[in-house]
């Protein structure tokens, strides 16, 4: 008998507030800040939550050329939306994605 097993994945939109480092400039002297390996950037970002820093202005490594903004403290996000979210359902290895946007 198959499993069927769905995940939930949602689209926030949030309010920040907080003080934020700009590692755009970094991009071509840092060549961690996109990559597959992820250890020089859980590094900064263990520096920057231990001196309370809200978050980063970075470079993308999903989305070239985009940017992204980790953050830190929770306390500096506020009044979230869903926006969107997509259901993946997972069915005797055949996976259905469905897209239920909210308003």
């Amino acid at each position: 008998m198959a499993a069927r097993r769905a995940v939930h994945y949602s689209v926030v939109r949030c309010t920040f507030s907080g003080g934020i480092i700009d590692l755009l400039v970094m991009h071509s002297d840092w060549s961690g800040l996109v990559s597959e390996d992820y250890t020089f950037c859980h590094e900064l970002g263990n520096e920057a939550h231990n001196i309370g820093l809200a978050g980063f202005f970075s470079p993308s490594a999903r989305n070239p050329g985009g940017t992204t903004v980790p953050v830190f403290l929770a306390r500096t996000l506020s009044d979230p939306v869903i926006e969107a979210t997509a259901r993946m359902t997972y069915d005797t290895g055949k996976t259905v994605v469905e897209f239920i946007e909210f308003s």
